[in-house]
């Protein structure tokens, strides 16, 4: 398992509109889904990601404080997101972002060296002063089975607006 941070503004495209990794509704149109995802196409801060030359940089160091159990389970029609209850954190460079919750992307929605992983979680964070939003990746490959993620997993909805509790 790698981990991939991006504790920047997140590169999410407008929830309310329909929106797809392909076809006509895929990344290089979402900047014109709709007026609130005009930084689709004109920054450089949106996903996919494709993260080449890696450097050994001097970053501040992540700080997770994230708290077990709870939540719900939704199907949005594009991935399955586990909404979390209040009171887990992420810290980076004297900031703190609550945790709002996680989804997945399979295969992962960045990619390193142009290659994807089987599986990419990220977990949404967004900062209580200011708003901003910081987003930590987490690429996922197969190995020994583990059982709270395969507690979460089996009630994943299958519908599109299915709805489950987590304990």
């Amino acid at each position: 398992m790698g981990a991939c941070a991006i504790c920047a503004r997140a590169g999410i495209a407008n929830e309310g509109v329909h929106w797809s990794y392909g076809g006509k509704n895929g990344p290089e149109h979402w900047g014109a889904l709709d007026g609130a995802n005009a930084a689709c196409s004109a920054g450089a801060q949106q996903s996919p990601l494709n993260l080449t030359g890696a450097i050994n940089a001097d970053i501040p160091q992540i700080g997770i404080d994230w708290k077990a159990g709870g939540g719900t389970v939704v199907n949005n029609g594009h991935t399955i997101q586990i909404n979390v209850p209040e009171g887990s954190t992420l810290a980076r460079g004297g900031k703190t972002y609550d945790l709002l919750q996680f989804h997945f992307h399979a295969p992962s929605e960045h990619l390193v060296e142009g290659k994807t992983f089987p599986m990419e979680v990220h977990f949404v964070h967004k900062n209580r002063e200011s708003g901003a939003l910081g987003v930590l990746g987490v690429f996922m490959t197969p190995g020994a089975k583990n059982e709270t993620f395969a507690s979460l997993a089996a009630v994943f909805p299958t519908e599109t607006g299915g709805k489950a509790s987590v304990g």
